[in-house]
């Protein structure tokens, strides 16, 4: 509906398709009315979304000191946040996003910071 102005003959051409698969449209799309929104929103959403996009530009930031290009993937991301609900939207709903997003091969959530830095450390040693 919303490109119908733009490119109307695209667009009355995937209408015209989708009216051959359900009843009751209109003959073309320019007859339609334009679509409303209800007005709600998800809070919970709208807060897991601006969480991931801190975590990639943070990560972004991080590469790009590094002089690591975005196209090298790397093997993985520690992410270090006292909140359970942060680790869970970046670890578990939008991980993949976030993976495909920052080329990491597996993101893990870690509550706290000394944790992290001990297993690091004997990581290195």
């Amino acid at each position: 509906m919303a490109m119908s102005p733009f490119t109307p003959f695209f667009t009355e051409t995937l209408f015209q398709n989708l009216r051959k698969a359900s009843s009751g449209l209109e003959d073309s799309i320019h007859y339609c009315g334009f679509p409303s929104a209800s007005g709600e929103r998800d809070e919970r959403i709208e807060q897991s979304v601006t969480r991931m996009m801190i975590i990639i530009d943070l990560a972004r930031n991080i590469r790009e000191r590094n002089n690591k290009p975005l196209k090298t993937p790397l093997r993985e991301m520690v992410v270090v946040h006292p909140d359970d609900g942060f680790l869970e939207d970046i670890t578990v709903k939008l991980r993949e996003v976030c993976e495909i997003l920052v080329n990491i091969l597996i993101i893990f959530g870690c509550k706290k910071l000394p944790l992290f830095a001990t297993k690091f450390v004997s990581f290195l040693m």
